[in-house]
C-alpha cells in the first residue's frame, strides 16, 4: 500500500539503494557495514583518509577561512602520516580542492545571480497516488541546489542532485528567481593535466513534470519496501547509459562489470554490498539482476527499471 506521507530524505535514501531501503523496513535488519561502495570514496591509495582529509578541507574553504589556516590544520588530521609522504598528499589533496572551488565559483561566489547563503527550502507536494511528499531541500543558494564534494561524479550523486530539484519544482514553499530552480554538483576529478572539476547542472523543470516523475518514485518507494528490486544503483546506470547509446549488449557487459568484476583474482563490486548479500546471498551472479521477465524490450525487469529511472537523468544533466 502506498503510504500517506513520505519524507524526502527517505525517498532520496531508497533511490540510492533501494535493496537497503528493503533490508531495513521490512526486514527490520541493519547490517554493521553501511554503503560500501560510496561513491564518496575515491580508488586511489589509502582512499578513505584521502577523502576523509579532502572533505574536511573543501568545508573549510566553503567556510571562508584562509588557505593557509586550513593547511596548518589538516596537517595535524590523524589520516596523513607524518614526514614527506604526508606533506605531498596535503598537497595533492589541497590542489584537488581548489579545482573544486574554482569550477563552482559561478554557483558561490557574493553578488553573482542567482546566489546567496546556503539554507534549506521546505517542500510540500500532494502526488497523484494519494501521497504527500514533505521535507526539505538542503544547500540551496538562491534558486540553485549547490553540491561541492570531494570525489568523484557518481551514480549517486546524480540521483541525490535529480530527486532534490524534482521536490523543489513541484513543491517548494518559497518561488525561484526568474531561471527557476537549478541543481548543481561540482565533483572533484583528476585529468591528464591534474587535478580539475566535473559540473553536472540540472536545470529547471515544469511543476507538472516533475510531479509525475516523483509520483512514480514513490510507487515505485512503496513497492521497493514489500519486495527487493533488481536495481543496484551504479550496475543500472551502467546499463541504461549504454543502452541509451543503442549499445545493448554492451550495456548488459558494462552493468555485468560494476555488478561483478575481477580484479587481482578478487572479484569486486555491487554483488559484494552487504544489503545486496542479504537478500540474493553471497557470490550472486549477474543473472539474478535479469531473471525476472517482463514484457517489451528489454525483457527482463531489471533493464526496464533502469531505463525508467536513469533515463530523464540523463537526459537532463549536462556537463
Amino acid at each position: 500500500p502506498l503510504p500517506g506521507t513520505v519524507l524526502l530524505d527517505d525517498l532520496v535514501r531508497f533511490c540510492e539503494h533501494p535493496v537497503r531501503t528493503y533490508v531495513r523496513e521490512r526486514l527490520g535488519l541493519a547490517p554493521d557495514q553501511d554503503d560500501p561502495w560510496s561513491d564518496d570514496l575515491p580508488i586511489d591509495v589509502d582512499p578513505l583518509g584521502r577523502w576523509a582529509v579532502g572533505d574536511w578541507v573543501l568545508r573549510q574553504r566553503l567556510l571562508g577561512l584562509p588557505l593557509d589556516r586550513v593547511l596548518v590544520a589538516a596537517r595535524d588530521r590523524p589520516e596523513l602520516p607524518l614526514g614527506p609522504g604526508g606533506d605531498l598528499a596535503l598537497v595533492e589533496i589541497v590542489a584537488g580542492v581548489e579545482a573544486v572551488t574554482a569550477a563552482a565559483e559561478p554557483f558561490l561566489a557574493p553578488g553573482q545571480r542567482g546566489t546567496g547563503p546556503p539554507r534549506a527550502v521546505p517542500v510540500s507536494v500532494e502526488l497523484a497516488c494519494g501521497t504527500r511528499l514533505a521535507g526539505a531541500v538542503p544547500g540551496v543558494r538562491g534558486s540553485t541546489v549547490v553540491r561541492l564534494i570531494y570525489s568523484r561524479l557518481g551514480p549517486k550523486h546524480r540521483i541525490r542532485a535529480f530527486v532534490h530539484l524534482l521536490a523543489l519544482c513541484a513543491g517548494a514553499g518559497e518561488e525561484p528567481g526568474d531561471d527557476g530552480w537549478r541543481s548543481v554538483v561540482v565533483a572533484h576529478t583528476e585529468t591528464k593535466d591534474g587535478p580539475g572539476a566535473d559540473v553536472l547542472q540540472f536545470p529547471a523543470l515544469d511543476a507538472g513534470t516533475a510531479a509525475r516523475a516523483l509520483d512514480g518514485l514513490v510507487r515505485l518507494y512503496a513497492e521497493g519496501r514489500s519486495r527487493p528490486l533488481p536495481l543496484p544503483l551504479k550496475t543500472s546506470y551502467a546499463y541504461a547509459e549504454q543502452r541509451l547509446a543503442g549499445r545493448e549488449t554492451v550495456g548488459l557487459a558494462y552493468a555485468a562489470r560494476q555488478w561483478r568484476d575481477g580484479r587481482e583474482s578478487k572479484a569486486v563490486g555491487e554483488f559484494d554490498d552487504v544489503f545486496h548479500v542479504r537478500v540474493w546471498g553471497p557470490d550472486a551472479p549477474f543473472e539474478v539482476l535479469t531473471a525476472e521477465a517482463a514484457a517489451g524490450d528489454p525483457p527482463h525487469r531489471f533493464g526496464q527499471l533502469a531505463l525508467w529511472l536513469w533515463t530523464p537523468i540523463l537526459r537532463a544533466g549536462r556537463s
